[in-house]
């Protein structure tokens, strides 16, 4: 799926589709941990002046008592590990 989120990344910041600032364009191809997704949502997060992108491709988990959405990497096992999805603009494909 690395070409899917570079074929993106291209899209995004060539100019023809969406004139986005290159280093605007954050992209993270087979982090290492948790973390590192983490705190580069963060960062993107506290310095987008109004729009957010997060397009995500990988595991995720479903966990707690209202089947929360948790992305993950391959070897997470608990939800504590993982980035809670949540907000207005989430909502499952189902329509829930």
């Amino acid at each position: 799926m690395i070409w899917l989120v570079l074929d993106l990344q291209q899209l995004l910041t060539d100019g023809t589709v969406w004139s986005l600032p290159p280093e605007h364009c954050v992209t993270l191809l087979q982090p290492q941990s948790g973390r590192v997704v983490k705190r580069a949502v963060k960062e993107a997060a506290l310095s987008a002046a109004d729009t957010l992108l997060v397009y995500y491709v990988g595991h995720g988990l479903r966990a707690g008592s209202d089947d929360s959405l948790y992305l993950s990497l391959p070897e997470m096992e608990d939800s504590d590990e993982g980035l809670l999805l949540r907000g207005p603009g989430r909502q499952r494909a189902d329509g829930r």
